[in-house]
């Protein structure tokens, strides 16, 4: 179990969130629901057909799989999902993408009571 699932499961529900989260819209077609997950953002290199390093910015939100519901249901992440998050006035859309060997999320503890869920940048605003 990570030092960081250890943490939230150790406190309150939504403690962890109302500290250090950022208010989102995880949309699927046309359902969706409003989140507070945790953020981490890290850079991938890719190569283009070419041979060309691509430098991506990578942004993974994390959040208690209780909290993905869509349509009435309880859900999991899925490729072209979005992430819409607006601060400062700007709006970003990230979309749910795959990760070589994890898919496009993986469970953030032992439990599996948190999802980690990958995204890139796709429009901004």
């Amino acid at each position: 179990m990570s030092r960081f699932s250890n943490q939230w499961k150790g406190t309150p529900k939504g403690q962890m969130e109302s500290l250090f989260g950022v208010s989102v819209t995880y949309a699927r077609d046309s359902n969706s629901v409003a989140l507070t997950p945790l953020i981490t953002e890290y850079e991938v290199d890719e190569y283009d057909s070419q041979g060309d390093l691509i430098r991506t910015i990578v942004r993974d939100y994390l959040f208690p799989v209780e909290d993905l519901i869509l349509d009435g249901s309880a859900t999991l992440p899925q490729r072209d999902d979005t992430i819409t998050e607006i601060t400062g006035g700007v709006t970003r859309i990230y979309t749910v993408l795959d990760r070589e060997g994890e898919g496009c999320y993986r469970y953030g503890d032992m439990e599996h009571t948190f999802l980690r869920v990958h995204t890139k940048l796709t429009s901004k605003s």
